[in-house]
């Protein structure tokens, strides 16, 4: 298995992130809310109560549409009995700093040949 030489950080914006996901995973920060903890896989999240400061770390693996919204697809670390089999759709908002600041801190590793 190859080994990091380091991370690059991925500019905070949907297009940068987007752009990012169609090449390899993201490492994305999260401002978790009680209401995501209880999140049970069933339709996309929209972020109705996120903290105030980013507080969680998952690995963004693609995109896609759902019943015309746009929405991320992560996978988490609270195991499979989490959501759906332990993936979250969080809703792929164009503005701002995106669901929860999901766009605030991203990064990806840089992997050596």
């Amino acid at each position: 298995m190859q080994k990091p030489k380091g991370f690059i950080e991925v500019k905070q914006s949907y297009e940068a992130l987007k752009e990012t996901l169609k090449i390899q995973p993201v490492n994305v920060s999260f401002a978790v809310g009680r209401d995501f903890m209880f999140y049970n896989g069933a339709g996309i999240y929209s972020g109705a109560d996120c903290a105030s400061e980013l507080n969680h770390s998952m690995l963004a693996v693609g995109y896609g549409v759902w019943a015309g919204v746009e929405y991320i697809s992560v996978m988490n670390s609270w195991g499979e009995d989490w959501a759906y089999e332990g993936f979250a759709f969080i809703e792929f908002k164009q503005e701002g700093q995106g669901v929860c600041q999901i766009y605030a801190d991203n990064i990806v590793p840089v992997l050596t040949h």
